[in-house]
């Protein structure tokens, strides 16, 4: 299990990180930023055009992206909890907010937003990996017991 795990991880990093574009500088304007620290101003502004393919990949990407983390991390746990999801769950997805900043700044190009609303979805995710983890694992022991 342990190299799924590893698997999934490394298609996590490939997603959220890759392409890095350091020959193509990304330009903002019109009042946007290379960071939103506004809690879900990112998913109003993305779902006001209509529910369309942007809307769906930016909400539903980071949710499912994270689905994985949340199920295999409580797997693991001697003792699952939700607030220890919570403090997993919120130290994956700024680790991974604060390593696409931090690639930004060393390449000299935000090519990558860092957003709250992607820490929000993110965790959402791993929650519901929890809570999948949770009623795959109730029902696993009541086969086993019967």
């Amino acid at each position: 299990m342990i190299c799924v795990f590893i698997a999934y991880l490394t298609a996590v990093a490939w997603i959220v990180f890759f392409p890095i574009l350091y020959d193509e500088p990304v330009v903002y304007g019109n009042g946007y930023t290379w960071y939103n620290l506004v809690p879900f101003a990112t998913i109003a502004e993305t779902v006001s055009g209509g529910f369309g393919e942007t809307a769906f990949l930016q909400i539903f990407g980071n949710i499912f992206l994270s689905v994985p983390f949340g199920f295999f991390v409580m797997m693991w746990m001697k003792k699952p909890k939700l607030w220890k999801m919570f403090v997993f769950a919120f130290a994956f997805t700024v680790t991974i907010e604060v390593t696409q900043m931090f690639i930004g700044f060393a390449i000299n190009n935000m090519y990558r937003n860092v957003d709250i609303d992607d820490i929000i979805l993110n965790a959402t995710g791993a929650f519901i990996g929890f809570g999948l983890y949770k009623i795959l694992s109730q029902n696993l022991k009541q086969k086993l017991t019967a």
